[in-house]
């Protein structure tokens, strides 16, 4: 009789041993799957941040690039870049000496 009882005290103490490391593995994997949730919603969220950048940035070249045949930003250009002058214009450049 008491190694019945010996029997069922084993078993119910593996059961519930195993049904806690289950539970242990079940519980570490959640909090694993959880940060690593929470580390690729945090890039997820730069990625779009980035996104959001370069889409500005995409809509400048456009912008530029309709307005860059235009008579304007040929002779705008060619003022800053090339320090080209229209007719009857006269360019003046001062130089500042350092004293």
């Amino acid at each position: 009789m008491k190694k019945n009882k010996l029997k069922l005290f084993v078993f119910k103490f593996i059961i519930v041993s195993l049904f806690i490391l289950v539970f242990a593995f079940s519980l570490s994997s959640t909090i694993n799957k959880r940060k690593m949730y929470n580390e690729l919603k945090a890039k997820g969220d730069d990625y779009l941040e980035e996104i959001k950048s370069l889409e500005l940035i995409l809509q400048n070249y456009k912008n530029e690039l309709e307005d860059i045949n235009s008579l304007k930003y040929v002779e705008e250009y060619a003022r800053e870049t090339l320090k080209m002058v229209g007719p009857n214009e006269i360019y003046f450049q001062i130089n500042y000496e350092n004293e």
